[in-house]
This record gives C-alpha cells, sequence and structure tokens, in this order.
C-alpha cells in the first residue's frame, strides 16, 4: 500500500509540474507582438481606420491591454476622430487564435461609460457586437460633428459588418437626462428641447446613418426624429 501511494503522489506531483511548465512556456513563448500587430492590422485593414495608443501591455495569461487609445480615419485631406478609448482590454482566447474566424472578447472605458463586445476577424469581413452603458454623448467625436447638440448618457448595443471598409449594421440605443440644441428646421433655430428619454435604432449603411424612428419625450412634449 506504501508503495501504491508512492507511485500516486508521484504522478500527481509529475502531472501538476507538466501543467505548471506548460503554462509558464506558453506565457513565456507566445507571439504577442505578432497577435497584436495582427489584430491592429485586421482592423485598419478592415475598417481603412488608423489606430494609435499611449501605451499597451500583456496581461496574464493571454490579454492585451490598451490605454488611450484613438481611431481616425483621413478622407481627401481631412482627418476625422472616430473615437476615443480611455482603457481597452481584449481577452485571446488560444481556441479563438487557432480557428478560422478567432473571436475575441473586449471591455474598456470610453467616455465616462463602460463597453463590452464580440469581435470576429474572417477573411472576407469583419464582425462587431457591442454593448454599453451610461457613455457621455457630449464626449463623442463624431456627435460634436453633427451640426446640433445632442447630450445625455446613452446606453445601448450594436451588430455590425466589415466588408470591404464599408460598415453596415445597426445601433439600439437609450438615451436618458439629456438635450437637444442648436437644431434648425428650414433655416429657423428651434429653441433647446430637454430630453426626460430618447430611445430608438439607427441603420448604419457605409457613411449614411438613417435613423429610425428616434422617439423622445419630456414634460412639456413628445417627438420623432427621421432621416439621415
Amino acid at each position: 500500500m506504501n508503495v501504491i501511494r508512492k507511485n500516486i503522489k508521484s504522478i500527481i506531483a509529475y502531472a501538476l509540474f507538466s501543467l505548471v511548465a506548460f503554462i509558464l512556456f506558453l506565457f513565456l513563448l507566445f507571439p504577442r507582438e505578432e497577435i497584436k500587430s495582427r489584430f491592429l492590422y485586421e482592423i485598419e485593414k478592415g475598417t481603412a481606420i488608423e489606430i494609435k495608443s499611449k501605451s499597451d501591455q500583456w496581461v496574464f495569461p493571454l490579454g492585451l491591454s490598451f490605454e488611450g487609445m484613438e481611431f481616425k480615419r483621413t478622407r481627401g485631406t481631412a482627418t476625422h476622430t472616430l473615437a476615443h478609448i480611455d482603457r481597452l482590454t481584449l481577452d485571446v482566447p488560444v481556441k479563438g487564435i487557432l480557428s478560422l474566424s478567432p473571436v475575441s472578447v473586449l471591455t474598456a472605458d470610453v467616455y465616462g461609460g463602460s463597453a463590452k463586445g464580440l469581435i470576429t476577424l474572417r477573411r472576407d469581413n469583419t464582425i462587431m457586437q457591442a454593448n454599453w452603458t451610461n457613455v457621455d454623448l457630449s464626449r463623442i467625436d463624431p456627435v460634436r460633428e453633427i451640426p446640433a447638440e445632442i447630450a445625455g448618457r446613452v446606453s445601448g448595443d450594436l451588430v455590425l459588418s466589415l466588408t470591404n471598409n464599408m460598415p453596415e449594421g445597426q445601433i439600439r440605443l437609450l438615451i436618458k437626462g439629456g438635450k437637444l440644441g442648436k437644431i434648425k428646421i428650414q433655416g429657423s433655430p428651434l429653441p433647446d428641447i430637454p430630453v426626460d428619454e430618447l430611445q430608438g435604432g439607427i441603420d448604419i449603411k457605409g457613411s449614411t446613418l438613417s435613423l429610425k424612428d428616434i422617439h423622445f419625450k419630456n414634460s412639456d412634449m413628445k417627438g420623432t426624429i427621421r432621416g439621415d
């Protein structure tokens, strides 16, 4: 019996040692820079977006964290800032790397709120799914370029497919405690409109955003916004 117990202990110890050694060598030999470069390259290639970050680091065991990310797109001589992200973490599952359509999990701190998402990299297109909560609309760069003032905290989700640099998908959103300002109807400005709640959907196709029945209301009025 003593011999059997010693053999069992030896087997368990050897198994644990092998497991620890495997994890250690996987972490030490994992092609971090190649994976990071491929991740950024695939997004830039599929979206024609330039990505920069202040710093990045690997998180044990196979995670990648970026600080101060900036997304820009150049059209002609003009460069537009699409987004700033304070912090973005990407989990890189081994089975995702080995698959033909690798899936990665993302979490982010963005514009005072938080976001979670999935990104699937395929040869012919890239698919993104995400949801976010409590994002400050007034800080979002593309919103600042709209010829109107939109403020408030927004939550929502999106499904987006990127094929040949052309995005297509849909966004659903809910805004609370906001404001609509600097809106003009046939050239005449309207007074600022406080918004207790605004919700609806936005269809994305190429460079066009189509507002689909965006409903808003406050204590005095309610209405619907449509258009591109």
